[in-house]
C-alpha cells in the first residue's frame, strides 16, 4: 500500500512538472524542432516495444485463423 502511495505521489510530481514545462513552453512561444536525444531513445524503445506486441497479436491472430479454417475442413469431411 506505501509502495502504491509512494507511486502515486511520483506521478502527480511528474505530472505538475510536465505542466510547468508545456506552461513555460506556451509563454514564450517556443517551438521543439528537435528532440533532444533522450526523448528519442525514449521514443524509439516505445517503438520497437509496440512493434513486438504487434508481431505477437499478428501471430497470435494467424494460429487462431488457421485453428478455425482447420476446425472448418473438419466439420466439412464429416
Amino acid at each position: 500500500m506505501q509502495t502504491l502511495q509512494r507511486n502515486l505521489r511520483e506521478l502527480q510530481n511528474l505530472e505538475q512538472q510536465l505542466d510547468s514545462v508545456f506552461k513555460r513552453i506556451r509563454s514564450k512561444k517556443m517551438r521543439l524542432t528537435s528532440p533532444s536525444p533522450v526523448y528519442r531513445g525514449i521514443f524509439a524503445t516505445f517503438l520497437a516495444g509496440s512493434r513486438q506486441v504487434s508481431g505477437k497479436v499478428l501471430k497470435q491472430h494467424q494460429e487462431r485463423r488457421l485453428q478455425q479454417l482447420l476446425l472448418k475442413r473438419q466439420i466439412v469431411m464429416v
